[in-house]
């Protein structure tokens, strides 16, 4: 009968755990796809995404969970994921604490304790990634600075609707509307990105 006990109050808990859990939303980058074309800066209201080494990194102690930069960025490098809240491993330490302690004061027999785990949440580590590839930058002695290849802003005519935003944008004066079109001055462009950002329409982008 003790053992009924002991096998009913488990299954309980199993239940309580699984009908509480709760999860957490995080915003991740894909450094794989990650263009660092800016446009998630640009639309984040409290400034949590910055550059890091040519990726956008998401610092969610401020993020506010808005998504803006998930509707924003034009090649889905950021991605919404749901990860367990730690308050619910508390309660699933603080549970199994309890049983052992019941088991131990009501019989001197072992019991096998069942190890409450949820289901696995797979999760993206790319930010770890990326620190570590920048401690190893770190330590190497002999670093070769690479200039980084200039690219230069191009118009998609059928979309550009001549609305004069990028031209307004373009710290260079590198562009001009002609025949109700955006014409960038390729010797005046140096690739600043500026347009491409200001764009409503994504009819502008870096090559």
């Amino acid at each position: 009968m003790r053992k009924f006990i002991q096998i009913f109050t488990v299954l309980v808990i199993c239940i309580i755990v699984l009908f509480s859990v709760e999860s957490i939303i995080e915003f991740k980058v894909n450094p794989d796809k990650c263009i660092a074309c800016r446009q998630c800066i640009a639309v984040c209201p409290v400034n949590a995404i910055s550059i890091q080494y040519g990726k956008a990194v998401i610092d969610m102690e401020k993020c506010n969970l808005c998504g803006e930069c998930v509707k924003t960025c034009p090649v889905k490098a950021i991605q919404e994921y749901r990860v367990q809240s730690p308050k619910i491993e508390e309660e699933r330490d603080s549970s199994a604490t309890e049983i052992d302690t019941s088991q131990a004061q009501s019989s001197s027999q072992i019991t096998p304790v069942i190890e409450l785990k949820p289901d696995s949440i797979q999760t993206v580590l790319h930010d770890s990634i990326a620190e570590e590839q920048a401690r190893n930058i770190e330590s190497e002695t002999d670093i070769v600075e690479i200039e980084p290849e200039k690219k230069t802003a191009i118009v998609d005519i059928k979309k550009c609707i001549g609305c004069g935003l990028c031209m307004r944008a373009c710290p260079n004066d590198a562009i001009e509307l002609k025949r109700g079109k955006s014409i960038i001055d390729p010797e005046k462009c140096t690739g600043s990105g500026e347009c491409v950002m200001r764009c409503p329409f994504d009819a502008i982008e870096l090559k």
